[in-house]
């Protein structure tokens, strides 16, 4: 057994040491999981329903026509990629879906003597492994659309989303940036759709391109298949790609491109540009395509087109996207690299490109990881109990390593449990006018909801200076400031009421930017100043001088397991045992004490390990603990707080923003003669630790270089 298919590794364990596998002892399937109701599932559909959503899983194409008729606002799955972030992250409701991706005739792979057919719900995974085994047994001349697809799914996402992410769609998504499209477009694929009133056939262009994520398809039509034509010997066809990262992530710019010469001459005869991330939709360079027909494939061709192409698709300052000018580059070089190489393809010896461009037409290769390491040996002679230079191994590394470390979610859930989700502000700087908790309240499961006027006891909360409301009352001061708890009988019927709770504002002017703070005075405290020196007379006298501005931006902690705990009402005299993924288990029982009125001997807080904090769980873990433990309070029954990655973004903070303006004085020589530096943090709507972060950065700032004036 290998740990890696189709990679020389070394084997784990040896397969003869192990007892033969003997069918007769599988376990069974559990019988309540079979489907007994005949009446609803067909021999060519299986239905599941539930009070909110309906799902068909159709077994042929007929059925899954006629679900589309009868419900045509339904959506379609196959990965669920992208329909599983909409629900998950965007809080869309969908009460009909129908997963065609078990249909046969949706899966097919065909090779025809012109292209391949390749069906919609084919996985991404599966058409690159049909490509591939394409490429090895055709014409080399005729897969050059193919090497590039293959290329690109290379790019595309990661290994576990191909398996599952279809080409079909990838293709009726219709993202500005799909890797595919520009692709399909560029190669003039086409597109089999299908309804009850018969089939039709689609070209990839920009008329099936609608709008941002539109496309030529009624309600009721499906895409069934796509065919995508193998080349000639005078086509040549490349894909390019710029992403932020090199492996698993979406584009900023990608482009498909194709080019067909005369038979004997290198006169354009056909050519199409078409390029994601420059638009609403995916784009073909009509204009420059117009230029370049009847051109001769040289320079002075590429120089002139470059201009309409840069004519064409430039982008605006303020454009949806951003780095307008940094996409509209990648245009131009995607367009540069594509001259290149068909340049190489049809005149290897004639190069009339400066050496210096060489490089453009090298693909990029990613090497296997390697990585080692390095640790000291210590002397036999060592004390076995002295633990100083030894490589020890954390005490719950193993716990960790094979998922027996329990972390606070691992915890069972306890008799008559409830969790909490959390209401939280849309606003940066509002007065609160009214909540109403009504259509919250109606969803089944719903136990009850916390506010302010539940806390028993006070309501403020704060590390160095007590200033932040636990449940906001009659106004927010920042985006994700809670205001109101939710509390249901499982975590998906608390998010789903959380957002039925309506906040009506009053919105007032807000403070964004450190900026927007210095020019109105908005400072936490009054300025600390450090100095050593004269500092100004020495920065006058200084040979050189230098002044400017820096801007760090603030970090995320993204720590593995987000904010979290649970907290158990003991009965006896308000009593509040709290269990917590917390830095500072002390301030947790002072914040849990005070939220709710009670000496913090009665109060029990612990946390056995956290996964993860960097400094992101010493005071905000104490704040979610008091939130949970006034719920409990209120509710008599253990409450359960998890939030979510968006949610543990949204509302917990992140390290500072900071800006810093400096001045520094210096020698001809180079020598630092005097520095000054003006440090600005940005807290946020309240105090936290933000006074003893900037006294950190202040007394910290000069770091390895030594002036006597600062």
């Amino acid at each position: 057994m290998r740990c890696v298919q189709w990679v020389n590794s070394t084997p784990l364990f040896r397969t003869q040491d192990w007892i033969p596998y003997d069918p007769t002892q599988d376990v069974i399937f559990p019988p309540d999981l079979l489907i007994k109701d005949n009446k609803t599932q067909g021999k060519d559909c299986v239905v599941f329903r539930s009070d909110r959503v309906k799902w068909f899983q159709p077994l042929t194409m007929d059925r899954l026509l006629y679900l589309k008729r009868t419900y045509p606002k339904a959506k379609m799955i196959m990965g669920n990629t992208e329909i599983g972030i909409e629900v998950k992250f965007k809080d869309q409701y969908y009460p009909v879906f129908i997963n065609a991706k078990h249909i046969h005739q949706l899966n097919g792979l065909e090779v025809s003597d012109t292209g391949v057919h390749i069906g919609a719900a084919v996985t991404l995974s599966r058409l690159s492994f049909f490509l591939t085994k394409q490429i090895k047994e055709q014409e080399g001349y005729k897969t050059k659309i193919l090497k590039a697809i293959t290329e690109m799914l290379g790019w595309f996402a990661g290994i576990q989303i191909r398996n599952v992410a279809t080409i079909g769609g990838n293709i009726v998504t219709a993202s500005p940036i799909s890797d595919l499209n520009p692709l399909l477009m560029a190669a003039q694929a086409t597109l089999d759709i299908a309804s009850v009133d018969g089939i039709r056939t689609v070209k990839v262009d920009d008329s099936f391109f609608k709008g941002y994520r539109q496309i030529d398809l009624d309600f009721k039509e499906v895409l069934t298949s796509i065919y995508i034509p193998f080349t000639q010997k005078n086509e040549h066809f490349y894909g390019f790609k710029q992403a932020q990262r090199k492996e698993d992530d979406i584009s900023i710019v990608n482009a498909g491109m194709f080019v067909k010469f005369g038979e004997e001459n290198n006169i354009v005869d056909d050519v199409r540009l078409a390029f994601g991330g420059m638009a609403a939709t995916t784009v073909l360079a009509m204009n420059t395509m117009k230029d370049l027909i009847g051109s001769i494939w040289d320079q002075y061709t590429m120089d002139r087109s470059m201009k309409t192409l840069l004519e064409e698709l430039a982008l605006p300052p303020g454009a949806p996207g951003g780095m307008e000018q940094y996409r509209t580059s990648l245009v131009l070089g995607f367009f540069v690299k594509f001259f290149m190489k068909v340049n190489n393809d049809i005149n290897a010896d004639v190069q009339p490109f400066p050496s210096s461009w060489s490089s453009a037409m090298n693909d990029l290769t990613i090497k296997p990881f390697k990585s080692t390491q390095l640790y000291q040996m210590v002397s036999d002679a060592q004390n076995p109990n002295d633990p100083i230079g030894r490589p020890e191994m954390a005490m719950a590394a193993l716990q960790q390593s094979t998922g027996e470390a329990a972390y606070v979610d691992d915890l069972p859930a306890l008799e008559g449990e409830l969790f909490l989700s959390l209401v939280f502000s849309s606003k940066p700087h509002a007065d609160i006018k009214s909540l109403n908790l009504d259509d919250a309240l109606s969803v089944n499961g719903v136990f009850d909801i916390v506010v302010a006027s539940d806390v028993p006891g006070e309501n403020k909360f704060g590390t160095i200076v007590v200033d932040e409301e636990l449940y906001a009352d009659k106004k927010v001061e920042c985006v994700g400031q809670v205001i109101a708890g939710v509390l249901a009988k499982d975590v998906n019927i608390a998010q789903r009421a959380a957002r039925l709770v309506k906040v009506d504002y009053e919105e007032k002017e807000p403070i964004l930017t450190v900026e927007d703070a210095i020019n109105k005075g908005s400072f936490l405290t009054k300025p600390v100043t450090y100095a050593v020196g004269d500092t100004e007379t020495a920065l006058r006298e200084s040979d050189h001088m230098l002044e400017g501005e820096m801007k760090i931006g603030g970090q995320e902690h993204f720590y593995m397991e987000t904010q979290c705990c649970i907290a158990i009402p003991k009965g006896e005299f308000g009593e509040m045992e709290v269990i917590s993924s917390t830095q500072d288990v002390a301030h947790t029982q002072f914040a849990v004490a005070s939220a709710l009125g009670i000496p913090s001997n009665r109060v029990v807080a612990r946390c056995k390990r956290m996964g993860g904090a960097f400094g992101g769980k010493e005071s905000r873990a104490c704040f979610y603990a008091a939130l949970a433990a006034v719920a409990a309070s209120k509710s008599k029954r253990p409450v359960r707080l998890v939030l979510d990655r968006s949610e543990d973004m949204l509302s917990s903070g992140t390290r500072h923003p900071f800006l810093a303006k400096y001045r520094i004085g210096f020698t001809k020589e180079g020598k630092i003669e005097a520095a000054e530096v003006h440090y600005y943090a940005n807290g946020g709507h309240s105090f936290d630790f933000t006074p003893a972060v900037v006294n950190v950065a202040c007394k910290n700032a000069d770091n390895a270089y030594k002036t006597t004036k600062f």
